[in-house]
């Protein structure tokens, strides 16, 4: 990585990269988290497809009637419609997780990108501020309500649908037994039926902080150089940060 200006240029000091190891350090680890959030993309994309296959052929086989006909013969592929809510579970777990993992490294890459301009004392890498940024063109809002309905909508709305099919099929819960409380409280079916709904609120929290998360990165940033200074403070190898962090404190531009 090399940055360069002309030498008449008051805007831009002239900085050669490859002689500020520091620099080079942080911007090699800038390219891994790079390459950690585009494997994280390929993972999720693969959990969906993945899930949404399985799920599409389980509620085909239901909703065709292909299932009651296989009941019939065999009584324990009735299973199919017992694991329909715990695989979109299952899916919606593992795209959070890849998600999370995405977010994480992108707010981290904000804050080298800021650290490398800090020492370079330019603007160079702007991508992860630019995306946490209120001011962005149209076709950021497009991907948000892409990824809530395509990812939060569909995959919710699939688990609710499931629920009430494993209610309606297994359970044989009706209208009428809701209403005058004739549920089978205590057996292992309803058990499992409200770890289910459970389990499904639980991870709407998270799902709703990934999607309607608010980032105040200069906050954050602020918050990151205070814990940086501090974990150097409390490292024996980190004496040679420390006086960095201390001489970065007391300039005039800090």
């Amino acid at each position: 990585m090399e940055s360069s200006g002309d030498e008449g240029d008051d805007d831009h000091n002239v900085i050669q990269v490859g002689d500020r190891e520091d620099v080079e350090l942080m911007y090699r680890f800038y390219t891994d988290l790079r390459d950690e959030i585009n494997q994280s993309i390929e993972t999720q994309n693969k959990v969906v497809i993945g899930g949404g296959v399985l799920i599409g052929l389980a509620y085909g086989l239901q909703l065709s009637g292909v299932l009651d006909e296989l009941v019939m013969k065999n009584p324990t592929l009735k299973l199919i419609i017992a694991a329909l809510p715990t695989l979109i579970i299952l899916t919606i777990s593992l795209w959070i997780v890849e998600q999370s993992r995405m977010m994480r490294a992108g707010h981290y890459l904000a804050f080298i990108e800021n650290k490398i301009n800090s020492e370079l004392d330019g603007v160079y890498l702007t991508w992860e501020n630019w995306l946490q940024d209120s001011e962005k063109p149209i076709y950021h809002d497009a991907h948000y309500v892409g990824q809530v309905v395509g990812y939060v909508l569909f995959l919710y709305g699939l688990a609710v649908l499931g629920l009430l099919m494993y209610a309606y099929e297994l359970l044989e819960l009706t209208v009428g037994s809701v209403m005058s409380l004739s549920i089978p409280w205590f057996s292992i079916e309803f058990l499992y039926f409200m770890l289910n709904i459970v389990l499904l609120l639980y991870l709407s929290k998270y799902t709703y902080l990934i999607i309607f998360h608010d980032t105040d990165t200069d906050a954050d940033f602020d918050s990151f150089r205070k814990w940086e200074q501090g974990y150097a403070k409390d490292k024996a190898f980190g004496v040679t940060y420390q006086h960095k962090m201390k001489t970065d404190e007391d300039s005039p531009d800090a």
